[in-house]
């Protein structure tokens, strides 16, 4: 049997949540906790998304 190659690629990045902002923020300052009020999955996007 032949090895076939995909026709296509898809390359998919993940969106930056508001929570990934804020723990890099809080890392550069040394916090060691960051207060977010939602459920991981009901944080909204960051302003790049």
């Amino acid at each position: 049997m032949p090895h076939r190659q995909p026709l296509r690629l898809w390359i998919v990045r993940h969106g930056e949540s508001a929570g990934n902002v804020a723990r890099d923020a809080a890392q550069a300052a040394g916090a060691t906790r960051i207060d977010i009020a939602e459920r991981d999955v009901d944080v909204p996007l960051s302003e790049r998304g």
